[in-house]
Protein backbone atom coordinates (compact mmCIF):
# COMPACT_ATOMS: atom_id res chain seq x y z
CA UNK A 1 0.00 0.00 0.00
CA UNK A 2 1.41 3.15 -1.42
CA UNK A 3 2.04 6.51 0.96
CA UNK A 4 -0.86 8.37 0.53
CA UNK A 5 -3.44 10.65 2.39
CA UNK A 6 -6.92 11.85 1.92
CA UNK A 7 -8.79 11.87 -1.42
CA UNK A 8 -10.90 9.79 -2.68
CA UNK A 9 -12.16 6.13 -1.06
CA UNK A 10 -12.60 2.98 -2.26
CA UNK A 11 -15.04 0.69 -1.28
CA UNK A 12 -16.32 -0.32 2.46
CA UNK A 13 -16.03 -3.32 3.93
CA UNK A 14 -19.51 -4.62 5.84
CA UNK A 15 -21.01 -6.52 8.77
CA UNK A 16 -23.56 -8.92 8.87
CA UNK A 17 -25.49 -6.64 12.23
CA UNK A 18 -27.46 -3.62 11.43
CA UNK A 19 -25.40 -0.65 12.91
CA UNK A 20 -28.92 1.02 13.66
CA UNK A 21 -28.06 4.54 11.79
CA UNK A 22 -31.31 5.23 9.94
CA UNK A 23 -34.73 5.20 10.86
CA UNK A 24 -37.01 2.45 8.65
CA UNK A 25 -38.73 4.93 6.76
CA UNK A 26 -35.94 6.93 5.17
CA UNK A 27 -35.80 7.82 1.44
CA UNK A 28 -32.11 6.63 -0.57
CA UNK A 29 -31.06 9.53 -2.75
CA UNK A 30 -28.15 9.35 -5.45
CA UNK A 31 -26.41 12.49 -3.38
CA UNK A 32 -26.90 14.97 -0.80
CA UNK A 33 -28.25 17.69 -3.32
CA UNK A 34 -30.84 15.22 -4.39
CA UNK A 35 -31.94 14.45 -0.68
CA UNK A 36 -32.09 18.39 -0.36
CA UNK A 37 -34.42 18.77 -3.41
CA UNK A 38 -36.71 15.67 -2.21
CA UNK A 39 -37.27 17.57 0.86
CA UNK A 40 -37.95 20.56 -0.49
CA UNK A 41 -40.41 18.94 -2.98
CA UNK A 42 -42.18 17.30 -0.36
CA UNK A 43 -42.26 20.74 1.77
CA UNK A 44 -43.89 22.70 -1.69
CA UNK A 45 -46.41 20.09 -1.62
CA UNK A 46 -47.67 20.04 1.94
CA UNK A 47 -46.94 23.84 2.09
CA UNK A 48 -46.97 25.32 -1.58
CA UNK A 49 -46.95 29.01 -0.24
CA UNK A 50 -43.38 28.57 1.56
CA UNK A 51 -41.37 31.05 -0.84
CA UNK A 52 -38.17 32.05 1.58
CA UNK A 53 -35.45 30.27 3.17
CA UNK A 54 -32.48 30.67 5.27
CA UNK A 55 -29.34 28.88 4.70
CA UNK A 56 -26.06 29.25 7.06
CA UNK A 57 -23.45 31.58 5.38
CA UNK A 58 -20.57 28.85 5.87
CA UNK A 59 -22.20 26.25 3.38
CA UNK A 60 -21.37 24.37 0.00
CA UNK A 61 -22.79 25.57 -3.13
CA UNK A 62 -24.62 22.31 -3.94
CA UNK A 63 -26.26 22.67 -0.45
CA UNK A 64 -27.74 26.28 -2.16
CA UNK A 65 -29.19 24.45 -5.83
CA UNK A 66 -31.79 23.19 -4.85
CA UNK A 67 -33.56 25.76 -2.74
CA UNK A 68 -32.58 28.55 -5.81
CA UNK A 69 -33.74 26.26 -8.46
CA UNK A 70 -37.20 26.52 -7.24
CA UNK A 71 -37.32 29.98 -6.87
CA UNK A 72 -36.91 30.65 -2.94
CA UNK A 73 -35.92 34.28 -1.81
CA UNK A 74 -32.69 33.22 0.05
CA UNK A 75 -31.14 34.59 3.05
CA UNK A 76 -28.04 33.63 4.56
CA UNK A 77 -27.41 33.99 8.57
CA UNK A 78 -24.01 34.31 9.80
CA UNK A 79 -21.93 31.47 10.61
CA UNK A 80 -18.62 32.94 12.75
CA UNK A 81 -15.54 32.08 14.06
CA UNK A 82 -15.29 33.28 18.04
CA UNK A 83 -11.63 33.02 19.07
CA UNK A 84 -12.97 31.18 21.91
CA UNK A 85 -12.64 27.85 19.63
CA UNK A 86 -16.44 27.48 18.67
CA UNK A 87 -18.73 29.09 16.08
CA UNK A 88 -21.85 31.34 16.81
CA UNK A 89 -24.60 31.46 14.99
CA UNK A 90 -26.94 34.75 14.32
CA UNK A 91 -30.17 33.45 13.69
CA UNK A 92 -31.93 36.82 13.55
CA UNK A 93 -32.42 37.22 9.95
CA UNK A 94 -33.69 33.53 10.18
CA UNK A 95 -36.90 33.92 11.94
CA UNK A 96 -38.64 35.33 8.86
CA UNK A 97 -37.99 32.78 6.23
CA UNK A 98 -40.36 29.94 5.86
CA UNK A 99 -37.59 27.08 6.12
CA UNK A 100 -34.53 27.24 8.06
CA UNK A 101 -31.35 24.90 6.43
CA UNK A 102 -29.52 24.12 9.74
CA UNK A 103 -26.02 21.65 9.30
CA UNK A 104 -23.36 20.80 12.75
CA UNK A 105 -19.85 20.81 11.02
CA UNK A 106 -17.53 18.34 10.88
CA UNK A 107 -18.77 16.48 13.72
CA UNK A 108 -17.51 18.78 16.75
CA UNK A 109 -20.95 20.10 17.40
CA UNK A 110 -25.18 19.24 18.26
CA UNK A 111 -27.69 20.54 15.80
CA UNK A 112 -28.77 23.96 16.87
CA UNK A 113 -31.91 25.74 15.74
CA UNK A 114 -34.22 28.98 17.95
CA UNK A 115 -36.45 26.89 19.82
CA UNK A 116 -38.95 29.88 18.97
CA UNK A 117 -38.12 29.58 15.19
CA UNK A 118 -41.98 28.98 13.39
CA UNK A 119 -41.16 27.91 10.01
CA UNK A 120 -39.84 24.10 8.88
CA UNK A 121 -36.72 23.39 10.16
CA UNK A 122 -34.06 20.76 7.70
CA UNK A 123 -31.46 19.39 9.07
CA UNK A 124 -28.32 18.60 7.44
CA UNK A 125 -26.36 15.78 9.21
CA UNK A 126 -23.85 15.04 6.72
CA UNK A 127 -21.00 16.13 9.12
CA UNK A 128 -22.45 14.53 11.98
CA UNK A 129 -24.35 11.32 11.11
CA UNK A 130 -21.99 8.93 13.43
CA UNK A 131 -23.18 11.13 16.22
CA UNK A 132 -25.94 10.61 19.06
CA UNK A 133 -29.05 12.36 19.04
CA UNK A 134 -28.85 14.07 15.28
CA UNK A 135 -32.21 13.09 14.17
CA UNK A 136 -33.87 16.76 14.90
CA UNK A 137 -35.81 19.36 12.93
CA UNK A 138 -38.80 18.46 10.26
CA UNK A 139 -36.27 16.87 7.98
CA UNK A 140 -33.44 15.45 8.15
CA UNK A 141 -30.79 15.10 5.17
CA UNK A 142 -27.05 13.90 4.37
CA UNK A 143 -25.52 12.42 2.47
CA UNK A 144 -22.17 9.27 3.10
CA UNK A 145 -19.86 10.13 0.45
CA UNK A 146 -17.85 11.46 2.56
CA UNK A 147 -17.44 9.14 4.79
CA UNK A 148 -16.75 5.85 3.05
CA UNK A 149 -16.75 4.58 -0.82
CA UNK A 150 -20.21 4.61 -1.55
CA UNK A 151 -21.42 4.95 -5.49
CA UNK A 152 -24.96 6.62 -3.75
CA UNK A 153 -25.21 7.74 -0.56
CA UNK A 154 -28.22 10.54 -0.11
CA UNK A 155 -31.02 10.13 2.64
CA UNK A 156 -33.70 11.88 3.36
CA UNK A 157 -36.94 11.86 6.34
CA UNK A 158 -39.33 13.51 7.47
CA UNK A 159 -40.48 13.51 10.83
CA UNK A 160 -44.44 13.90 9.74
CA UNK A 161 -43.91 11.12 6.91
CA UNK A 162 -43.37 12.06 3.37
CA UNK A 163 -46.39 13.22 0.91
CA UNK A 164 -44.05 12.77 -1.94
CA UNK A 165 -43.23 9.61 -3.57
CA UNK A 166 -39.64 8.22 -3.26
CA UNK A 167 -38.41 8.27 -6.36
CA UNK A 168 -37.53 5.41 -8.50
CA UNK A 169 -35.59 6.74 -11.45
CA UNK A 170 -31.16 5.79 -10.87
CA UNK A 171 -28.53 7.34 -12.49
CA UNK A 172 -27.22 3.62 -13.62
CA UNK A 173 -24.02 4.89 -15.44
CA UNK A 174 -22.87 7.57 -12.32
CA UNK A 175 -23.33 4.23 -10.10
CA UNK A 176 -20.97 2.31 -12.81
CA UNK A 177 -18.29 5.03 -12.85
CA UNK A 178 -18.25 5.85 -9.02
CA UNK A 179 -17.54 1.98 -8.25
CA UNK A 180 -15.00 1.35 -11.20
CA UNK A 181 -13.11 4.17 -9.85
CA UNK A 182 -13.54 2.83 -6.06
CA UNK A 183 -11.54 -0.43 -8.36
CA UNK A 184 -9.11 1.83 -9.94
CA UNK A 185 -8.62 3.58 -6.59
CA UNK A 186 -7.44 0.59 -4.83
CA UNK A 187 -5.89 -0.71 -7.50
CA UNK A 188 -3.71 2.40 -7.31
CA UNK A 189 -3.27 2.01 -3.89
CA UNK A 190 -2.19 -1.19 -3.30
CA UNK A 191 0.53 -0.62 -6.83
CA UNK A 192 1.23 2.67 -6.91
CA UNK A 193 0.44 2.71 -10.17
CA UNK A 194 -1.13 5.54 -12.73
CA UNK A 195 -4.27 7.10 -11.41
CA UNK A 196 -6.86 6.25 -13.58
CA UNK A 197 -9.65 6.99 -11.06
CA UNK A 198 -9.53 10.78 -10.99
CA UNK A 199 -10.66 10.85 -14.53
CA UNK A 200 -13.75 8.06 -13.89
CA UNK A 201 -14.57 10.06 -10.98
CA UNK A 202 -14.77 13.25 -12.47
CA UNK A 203 -17.00 12.11 -15.31
CA UNK A 204 -19.40 10.47 -12.66
CA UNK A 205 -19.74 13.80 -11.24
CA UNK A 206 -20.32 15.60 -14.99
CA UNK A 207 -23.47 13.30 -14.92
CA UNK A 208 -25.07 14.72 -11.48
CA UNK A 209 -27.82 16.92 -12.85
CA UNK A 210 -28.00 20.05 -10.52
CA UNK A 211 -31.06 18.71 -8.91
CA UNK A 212 -32.21 16.12 -10.26
CA UNK A 213 -34.29 14.06 -7.64
CA UNK A 214 -32.67 10.45 -8.77
CA UNK A 215 -33.02 7.24 -6.42
CA UNK A 216 -29.71 5.49 -4.54
CA UNK A 217 -28.88 2.44 -5.40
CA UNK A 218 -30.50 -0.24 -3.43
CA UNK A 219 -26.91 -1.50 -2.20
CA UNK A 220 -25.78 1.47 -1.03
CA UNK A 221 -28.74 1.89 1.55
CA UNK A 222 -27.44 -1.65 2.43
CA UNK A 223 -23.99 -0.33 2.59
CA UNK A 224 -25.44 2.59 4.91
CA UNK A 225 -26.96 -0.06 7.38
CA UNK A 226 -24.06 -2.31 7.78
CA UNK A 227 -21.27 -0.38 7.60
CA UNK A 228 -18.78 -1.09 10.50
CA UNK A 229 -19.92 2.07 12.10
CA UNK A 230 -18.15 1.37 15.60
CA UNK A 231 -15.02 0.49 14.15
CA UNK A 232 -15.30 3.67 12.06
CA UNK A 233 -15.81 5.89 14.75
CA UNK A 234 -13.04 4.26 17.35
CA UNK A 235 -10.34 4.60 14.54
CA UNK A 236 -11.63 8.28 13.96
CA UNK A 237 -11.63 9.51 17.43
CA UNK A 238 -8.20 8.34 18.39
CA UNK A 239 -6.72 9.76 15.02
CA UNK A 240 -8.31 12.98 15.77
CA UNK A 241 -6.45 12.31 19.26
CA UNK A 242 -3.05 11.97 17.44
CA UNK A 243 -3.32 14.82 14.89
CA UNK A 244 -4.38 17.08 18.23
CA UNK A 245 -0.80 16.67 19.47
CA UNK A 246 0.81 18.12 16.52
CA UNK A 247 -1.85 21.14 15.30
CA UNK A 248 -3.60 21.79 18.95
CA UNK A 249 -2.83 25.56 18.26
CA UNK A 250 -4.72 25.53 14.76
CA UNK A 251 -7.70 23.76 15.64
CA UNK A 252 -11.08 25.35 14.93
CA UNK A 253 -12.82 23.46 17.42
CA UNK A 254 -10.94 23.54 20.62
CA UNK A 255 -12.84 19.97 21.48
CA UNK A 256 -14.08 17.13 20.70
CA UNK A 257 -17.02 15.87 23.03
CA UNK A 258 -17.38 12.43 24.27
CA UNK A 259 -19.00 10.16 21.58
CA UNK A 260 -18.53 12.55 18.78
CA UNK A 261 -16.74 11.72 15.64
CA UNK A 262 -14.93 13.92 13.51
CA UNK A 263 -15.72 13.81 9.63
CA UNK A 264 -12.34 15.98 9.21
CA UNK A 265 -10.11 18.03 11.74
CA UNK A 266 -11.36 21.31 10.56
CA UNK A 267 -7.69 23.92 11.28
CA UNK A 268 -8.09 27.83 10.83
CA UNK A 269 -4.66 28.62 9.94
CA UNK A 270 -2.61 31.43 11.25
CA UNK A 271 -3.30 34.96 9.53
CA UNK A 272 -0.05 35.51 7.96
CA UNK A 273 -0.38 31.59 6.01
CA UNK A 274 -1.69 31.36 2.47
CA UNK A 275 -3.97 28.53 2.66
CA UNK A 276 -3.41 27.42 -1.02
CA UNK A 277 0.08 27.40 -0.86
CA UNK A 278 -0.26 24.78 2.20
CA UNK A 279 -2.06 22.90 0.48
CA UNK A 280 -0.16 22.67 -2.68
CA UNK A 281 2.92 21.98 -0.74
CA UNK A 282 0.98 18.79 0.91
CA UNK A 283 -0.33 17.62 -2.18
CA UNK A 284 3.52 17.46 -3.50
CA UNK A 285 4.02 15.27 -0.50
CA UNK A 286 0.49 12.94 -1.49
CA UNK A 287 -1.16 14.77 1.47
CA UNK A 288 -4.51 15.99 -0.09
CA UNK A 289 -6.34 18.49 2.32
CA UNK A 290 -9.34 19.64 1.32
CA UNK A 291 -10.94 23.40 2.05
CA UNK A 292 -14.67 23.47 2.70
CA UNK A 293 -15.89 25.26 0.42
CA UNK A 294 -14.87 27.55 -2.63
CA UNK A 295 -17.54 30.30 -2.27
CA UNK A 296 -20.52 30.44 -3.72
CA UNK A 297 -21.27 33.45 -5.68
CA UNK A 298 -24.59 33.85 -3.84
CA UNK A 299 -23.55 34.03 -0.24
CA UNK A 300 -23.02 37.92 -0.01
CA UNK A 301 -20.22 39.35 2.26
CA UNK A 302 -20.17 39.29 5.73
CA UNK A 303 -18.10 40.82 8.51
CA UNK A 304 -14.49 38.89 9.16
CA UNK A 305 -15.31 36.71 11.60
CA UNK A 306 -17.46 34.74 9.09
CA UNK A 307 -15.16 35.33 6.46
CA UNK A 308 -12.38 34.26 7.71
CA UNK A 309 -13.90 30.27 7.48
CA UNK A 310 -13.37 30.42 3.79
CA UNK A 311 -10.15 32.01 3.92
CA UNK A 312 -8.35 29.90 6.21
CA UNK A 313 -9.97 26.69 7.28
CA UNK A 314 -8.21 23.65 6.08
CA UNK A 315 -10.10 20.31 6.56
CA UNK A 316 -7.33 17.64 7.65
CA UNK A 317 -8.48 13.77 6.82
CA UNK A 318 -8.49 11.66 9.86
CA UNK A 319 -11.02 8.42 8.27
CA UNK A 320 -10.74 5.15 8.75
CA UNK A 321 -7.98 3.86 6.16
CA UNK A 322 -5.33 5.50 8.31
CA UNK A 323 -3.95 4.69 11.81
CA UNK A 324 -1.36 6.39 14.38
CA UNK A 325 1.67 6.36 12.06
CA UNK A 326 -0.13 7.82 9.06
CA UNK A 327 -1.20 10.36 11.73
CA UNK A 328 2.22 10.82 12.63
CA UNK A 329 3.75 11.34 9.39
CA UNK A 330 0.27 13.69 8.55
CA UNK A 331 0.82 15.44 11.55
CA UNK A 332 4.51 16.25 11.82
CA UNK A 333 4.19 17.47 7.71
CA UNK A 334 1.76 19.84 8.27
CA UNK A 335 2.90 21.31 11.13
CA UNK A 336 6.36 21.69 9.60
CA UNK A 337 4.14 23.19 6.21
CA UNK A 338 2.50 25.68 8.03
CA UNK A 339 5.77 27.01 9.96
CA UNK A 340 7.80 27.06 6.57
CA UNK A 341 4.98 29.30 5.01
CA UNK A 342 4.34 31.85 7.83
CA UNK A 343 4.60 35.31 5.81
CA UNK A 344 2.72 33.40 2.93
CA UNK A 345 -0.94 35.47 3.35
CA UNK A 346 -2.30 38.40 4.48
CA UNK A 347 -5.88 37.78 6.40
CA UNK A 348 -6.75 39.63 9.36
CA UNK A 349 -9.75 38.75 11.90
CA UNK A 350 -11.56 41.90 13.34
CA UNK A 351 -9.93 43.09 16.32
CA UNK A 352 -13.80 44.14 17.26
Amino acid sequence: MIKEIGSEFWETPLVDDDNGLFPADIHWLVSGRAAIAHVLDDLLKKNPSASSAALPSWCCGSMIEPFFQRGFKLTFYPVSFMREGDLKRDFSLAMGCDVLLVMSYFGFEEPEYPGDYSGVVINDITHSVLNRDVWLGDYVVGSLRKWMGIATGGYAWSRDGFVAEAPTGRLGEFEKLRRCAFIEKQKYMEQDGEKKYLAIFSQANSMLEPCGVYAGDPKDSQTARHFNSCYLAARRRENYNCLRQFLGDYLLFDQLPNTFVPLFVPLLLPDDVDKNTVRSNLAFKRIYCPSHWPRDHRIPMLDSNSEVLYEREVSVPCDQRYGIEEMTWLGEALLKTIQENRGSGIVRLSQE
